[in-house]
C-alpha cells in the first residue's frame, strides 16, 4: 500500500500552492540552507496561525532566540504570533518587533451609527 501524496491531497501547506520549502522560507527569510529544527517548527506555528496574515510577519532565528518583524492590523495577530512561537519547544527568547497599524479602510472611515 503507498503513502498518499499529502501535497497533491490539499493539506498542509502546499494547499493553496505552496510546498514546504515556500512556507518556511515565507516566515523565516531563510538566507543559509542549513536546517534548523527550530526555524522548522516556528515556521509551522506561525504558517497555521490563521490570525495571521502570511505576508506580513517575518521570523528569523538564531540558536533558539526568534525574531519576528513586520506590520499587523490587530494587537491580537501580534500577540498571536509571540504566542506560537513561545510553543515551540527549542525556542530560548523572542523579541516581537511587529508594529500594529491601522487598517487603510479604517483611515477616515466613519463608524456605524454615527452622525446619521
Amino acid at each position: 500500500m503507498t503513502q498518499p501524496n499529502i501535497g497533491a491531497g490539499g493539506f498542509g501547506p502546499s494547499r493553496r500552492g505552496l510546498d514546504r520549502a515556500d512556507s518556511v522560507i515565507w516566515s523565516r527569510q531563510a538566507v543559509d540552507d542549513s536546517v534548523d529544527p527550530v526555524a522548522d517548527a516556528v515556521a509551522n506555528a506561525l504558517y497555521w496561525d490563521l490570525a495571521l496574515p502570511r505576508d506580513r510577519v517575518v521570523c528569523r532565528c538564531s540558536d533558539g532566540w526568534v525574531t519576528l518583524s513586520g506590520k499587523v492590523e490587530r494587537a491580537y495577530q501580534r500577540s498571536s504570533a509571540e504566542a506560537d512561537v513561545w510553543r515551540v519547544d527549542g525556542v530560548r527568547g523572542v523579541t516581537n518587533a511587529i508594529t500594529v497599524v491601522a487598517a487603510a479602510h479604517e483611515i477616515g472611515a466613519p463608524r456605524a451609527g454615527v452622525g446619521r
